[in-house]
């Protein structure tokens, strides 16, 4: 009986611990309270790993730099249509693609859509899977379009297409079938021009990649069950 009530003794000092959500609402005040378990030790490693290369890709000077960065497109009298702002050099934006493969690529485990779904799965809750929507209409550019939108010949330039387009016609690839699309616009809107959108959607994709980590961290460091609080409209 001693022996039992040791052992029972000894099992109450353990502390599971789990994440502690709150949500509070901005305006009505009102909040909610819900726990769910840790990440899986495997699952926690792909997103610290996620987070890293998070870390990496805001150590470029793509981004350090971006204080200095000015876009502006001009449409002159005559109807051209030119670059007028200061870009990142083609240097800054080749290392700064090159280090984001590993979260664009979509055969990566550490894909930005992959890793915002592992952790909205998990999570399994409507606020916090409404924050990801939001990311990823940040992400892929949507989110540009509720400010405005460029369309040419059917193709919204402000867009996750136009950016997969751009990106494996002339950086990461040399696709000729993307490359003829790239082209086709281009008869009315220049690579001139073509180039501060797709260095804005690369900003944007950095934004939502920073609020994914960001809240992963977060996440990390609540663990022994301090609340983490969710402010929503």
């Amino acid at each position: 009986m001693r022996g039992r009530m040791k052992l029972t003794a000894a099992c109450r000092g353990i502390e599971k611990f789990v994440f502690h959500f709150i949500v509070q609402s901005k305006t009505t005040q009102t909040k909610r309270e819900f726990e769910r378990p840790l990440f899986p030790a495997n699952e926690r490693q792909l997103l610290q790993e996620f987070c890293q290369i998070c870390k990496v890709l805001n150590g470029c000077s793509f981004v350090k730099n971006w204080p200095n960065t000015r876009l502006s497109i001009h449409l002159g009298n005559d109807g051209r249509i030119t670059n007028t702002g200061i870009l990142p050099s083609d240097d800054e934006i080749a290392l700064f693609l090159h280090r984001l493969r590993p979260i664009y690529l979509n055969n990566e485990q550490t894909n930005f859509n992959k890793i915002a779904n592992l952790m909205s799965r998990h999570l399994a809750d409507k606020e916090i899977a409404e924050c990801v929507r939001e990311w990823k209409r940040h992400y892929d550019g949507k989110a540009s379009q509720d400010v405005f939108e460029i369309k040419i010949l059917g193709n919204i330039i402000n867009s996750g297409t136009f950016f997969d387009d751009y990106v494996n016609a002339l950086e990461y690839h040399r696709d000729k079938d993307r490359r003829e699309n790239i082209d086709a616009i281009a008869e009315h809107f220049p690579l001139e021009a073509q180039k501060p959108i797709f260095v804005l959607l690369l900003m944007m994709r950095l934004n939502a990649i920073n609020k994914l980590a960001s809240f992963l961290l977060t996440s990390f460091d609540r663990e022994d069950g301090r609340p983490i609080t969710i402010y929503v409209e």
